[in-house]
């Protein structure tokens, strides 16, 4: 239980790399707040944690929005009374064309949310 007492929040939980570090900090004794752009998916991987004995919460957020990035914060905060780990996992591979092919609103949004 290397994580007894932490509190961590991990980004792009709700799949992949993001939910198997959420249920690694979890194992280890973190209280764990998952976070991703889908809901339903991100809540279903926090209750799967809380079903195998962990603390967790699913949050809806989408990182390429500082209110949202914000709220999860405050929430974590007021919730578990600490941040002390922050899984910086959410990103997205872009866009898949040419460069010429690709506008701006699709190179912003990779940005915003790598």
């Amino acid at each position: 239980m290397r994580l007894q007492g932490k509190v961590a929040i991990v980004t792009g939980a709700s799949q992949g790399i993001g939910r198997a570090i959420a249920a690694a900090c979890a194992r280890e004794g973190a209280k764990v707040v998952l976070v991703a752009r889908r809901e339903r998916e991100v809540k279903q991987a926090a209750a799967e944690l809380v079903a195998a004995g962990g603390v967790a919460a699913g949050l809806r957020v989408d990182v390429s929005q500082e209110e949202d990035v914000k709220g999860m914060v405050q929430w974590t905060v007021a919730n578990y009374g600490a941040l002390d780990i922050l899984v910086n996992n959410a990103g997205i591979a872009g866009p898949v064309a040419p460069i010429w092919e690709v506008d701006l609103a699709g190179w912003r949004e990779c940005l915003d949310i790598n």
